[in-house]
Formats: structure tokens, C-alpha cells, sequence
């Protein structure tokens, strides 16, 4: 797993009860949307960030759920590099979103040796695709207004 949010206890919990999880995906994405909504990013993104892992131990697990997960891992990924960004750290927003791509690319790769793949799977992977490329140009532009202050 590319995202590490869960303690060893907690993500093992989740590979020994997929079906329960899912239910605690939804929570934790709720709650971390509802603390984002009142901007209140690094209280936001445990939640998002577990939401985010579950997620992926769920489709890891269950490549047959591959495609009704995949937009809400896409989304998930992206709340959480927003908030990662929002928290002036565009380059583990970058991060982020590159080893989702990575990860969702690889088991895409899995799946598509046995099936072809879904459009929406595609359509997930070019998603996050964009996404790295957003927050690597955003975290260049942080570093450059940053590199171009002068001090008196």
C-alpha cells in the first residue's frame, strides 16, 4: 500500500473485515469532508487519508470492487493531496497522488491480464495522472515565490 494513514493494527482489522471497513470508509470520509469544509486541514487528513487507504486495502483485496471503488479512491486521493497542499506541503501532495497513480496503475495491470479494463478505471488513472502533473507544477510555483523573496 502506497498510503500509510492506518496503524498496523487498524489496516490488518480492514484486510480481516472488508465488508465492515466499508462502512468505516464512509465515516471517515464524511468526517473528513466536514473538516475540510470548516478549513480545518491537518484534523481533516487522517481521516481523508484513512479513508483513502481502506479504500485500496478493499480493492487489493476484491479486484471484483475495482470498479465501484475506483472513483471514490480517485476522489479520496485528491482530497487528500488538496489538503496535503493546503497545509503548504505541495510535495507530499505530490507524492501522493503519484503513488496512487502507481498503485492504481499496477493493479490495474493485475485485473487487465485477466479482463480487459473498464473505461471508468481509465478514466481514474488518467485522473490522477492530471493530478500529479497540477500539484508538481503547484509545487514548483510554491518553490519559486518562495526562492524569489528578498530579504532586507
Amino acid at each position: 500500500m502506497p498510503n500509510q494513514f492506518l496503524c498496523p493494527t487498524h489496516r490488518q482489522w480492514v484486510y480481516l473485515h472488508p465488508l465492515e471497513a466499508i462502512a468505516h470508509i464512509q465515516e471517515a470520509k464524511t468526517q473528513g469532508e466536514a473538516l475540510r469544509i470548516e478549513e480545518r486541514w491537518s484534523e481533516a487528513l487522517p481521516y481523508i487519508g484513512s479513508a483513502l487507504e481502506m479504500t485500496e486495502i478493499i480493492m487489493d483485496i476484491n479486484h471484483a470492487r475495482c470498479e465501484r471503488y475506483g472513483l471514490l479512491y480517485t476522489a479520496l486521493a485528491i482530497s487528500v493531496a488538496d489538503t496535503q497542499s493546503r497545509l503548504a506541503n505541495p510535495l507530499s501532495a505530490t507524492t501522493t497522488l503519484q503513488n496512487s497513480e502507481n498503485w492504481l496503475r499496477s493493479l490495474c495491470c493485475e485485473i487487465g491480464s485477466q479482463a480487459p479494463l473498464s473505461k471508468g478505471l481509465l478514466d481514474c488513472l488518467n485522473t490522477l495522472h492530471k493530478g500529479v502533473e497540477f500539484f508538481r507544477e503547484s509545487a514548483q510555483r510554491h518553490t519559486h515565490q518562495h526562492s524569489s523573496v528578498k530579504l532586507h
